[in-house]
């Protein structure tokens, strides 16, 4: 898509599509005085780098061509790389054949609850780590936070909808003029789209209730 048949020097440019040799598609220039920006995005930063074989010109970004989606990484990738979820990749992390389901193609969504959610969560339950919860609880509580059936984002949500997550209980959503709540917990950032998924980050932990008897 960076490829253009023949030698174009920048004095030969001037404003509309030039096609690409190879990707059989064009590249829109814009010539404004001195300064030469392709697809509105990329500026000619270097213009006419003579080669024994044509020119070169350097640009400031790369050009996607139209219709192209960079590859996006899956959920536990996500969450691994954001930092106010290192929380809840460590959490995952316990759990082996979880971390396969959220890596594996799929349709998931993901209530993703951050760092400061969990933290309100165990100073709640009075405790001070993670790993002062019985594993067996937490992976109940990870489950409660995902849906496997499809990936939903926040445009398709409707006040009063309920959605059976992984752990067999189903969440309920609610929809008011001070945002989105699942079962309660404030939807903070919707619609992170994943390779397998939908994200939306939590403000809150929620938990099921059939483990509310245990964590008080």
């Amino acid at each position: 898509y960076h490829v253009v048949s023949g030698t174009v020097l920048s004095t030969d440019l001037s404003t509309g599509p030039v096609n690409t040799a190879l990707a059989g598609t064009s590249i829109d220039v814009e010539v404004d005085g001195a300064t030469v920006t392709l697809n509105g995005v990329a500026t000619v930063t270097g213009a006419d780098v003579l080669a024994s074989n044509g020119v070169v010109h350097l640009i400031n970004e790369v050009l996607l061509p139209p219709n192209f989606e960079l590859p996006k990484d899956n959920i536990v990738e996500i969450a691994e790389d954001t930092p106010e979820l290192s929380t809840l990749y460590a959490a995952l992390t316990l759990f082996p054949d979880l971390v396969s389901v959220l890596s594996s193609e799929g349709t998931l969504t993901v209530f993703a609850p951050t760092n400061d959610a969990f933290t309100a969560l165990l100073a709640t339950i009075g405790q001070t780590e993670l790993s002062d919860v019985p594993e067996s609880v937490v992976r109940d509580i990870l489950e409660y936070h995902v849906i496997s059936t499809a990936a939903i984002t926040s445009e398709t949500l409707t006040n009063g909808a309920t959605e059976e997550t992984v752990s067999g209980e189903e969440v309920t959503v609610s929809i008011t003029t001070d945002g989105i709540f699942i079962t309660g917990a404030k939807v903070a950032e919707a619609d992170i789209e994943a390779s397998n998924g939908i994200i939306h980050i939590m403000e809150d932990v929620m938990v099921n209730p059939s483990i509310q008897p245990i964590v008080g």
